[in-house]
């Protein structure tokens, strides 16, 4: 069964040779469509194309804004990933651009610089290389000996080739290390005290040394002089000998019993060695 279908309202009018022409129905905007052969176009006027624009223009313009007084806010820019961290470091711990470097920041930042304070510090600066001139600490050295922290002494003589060989002794009578360096002063002297021969030469040829005595410990100068009865010269018999210790100028005195010594300094002249560890040839 077929449905009936309302007709299509449409004017009709008449020319002047009586025949009939259907006019094409109004737009709803009161228009008429124009048409081509008889039929529609389907076309839009002008005034209907003004109309659809406005529209979606309005309609585009609500829609990216808010409308009315309690509208919302533009959220905020989304960090995309693979975009740039924020200055300062990454605070999730990612290695700096261009890759890791060592001795930098453990949690992924910039490795802070040498000599200023790093985030977050209240104390001054630190370098990783202490400052230049620093003094290290040094070990303790002992002190020079003085005239009383020793006592003197005179070894035996052991003669060899016309010369008469003599060890002067200093040795530590104090309860602590001390060191002595160079050459004993040495002077021949009568009971009064009163000097009786010339002073002895030096061997300034020989090198000197520091010698470091322990408690107990000696060093020892060795004296030699040629045989006055081989020389022939004038002597005298010394009743003691005062020694005084490298840098010293008090003396300390030991009795004389090696016979006579040249008195005049022409020959026989007794000579000095530099101080050295022992108390004497071997």
């Amino acid at each position: 069964m077929t449905e009936h279908q309302a007709p299509e309202s449409r004017a009709v009018r008449r020319d002047k040779a009586g025949v009939r022409h259907v006019l094409p129905a109004e737009s709803p905007d009161g228009s008429t469509p124009p048409t081509r052969g008889g039929r529609r176009t389907g076309g839009l006027t002008g005034r209907g194309v003004a109309l659809l624009t406005g529209g979606l223009v309005l309609a585009a313009a609500l829609s990216g804004c808010g409308v009315g007084g309690g509208g919302t806010t533009a959220s905020a820019p989304r960090t995309l990933p693979g975009t740039a961290a924020p200055a300062g470091g990454d605070p999730a711990g990612g290695a700096p651009a261009g890759g890791d470097s060592a001795g930098g920041d453990p949690q992924g930042g910039q490795p802070p610089v040498s000599g200023t304070p790093t985030e977050g510090s209240t104390g001054p600066a630190t370098s990783a290389h202490p400052p230049s001139g620093t003094a290290s600490p040094r070990r303790a050295t002992a002190e020079r000996c003085h005239t009383s922290d020793l006592k003197a002494s005179i070894g035996h003589n052991d003669p060899g080739a016309g010369q008469e060989n003599f060890p002067v002794v200093l040795t530590n009578r104090s309860g602590r290390a001390c060191t002595v360096y160079g050459f004993p002063g040495l002077a021949f002297v009568n009971a009064a005290g009163e000097q009786v021969t010339v002073d002895p030469e030096r061997a300034t040829g020989q090198p000197a040394r520091r010698v470091t005595l322990a408690p107990g410990a000696g060093a020892w100068a060795a004296m030699s002089f040629a045989d006055p009865a081989v020389t022939g010269v004038t002597t005298v018999i010394p009743a003691a000998v005062l020694v005084t210790p490298p840098d010293e100028t008090s003396s300390l005195r030991v009795p004389w019993t090696g016979g006579r010594v040249s008195n005049t300094g022409k020959a026989s002249v007794p000579r000095l060695s530099p101080l050295q560890p022992g108390t004497g040839p071997a």
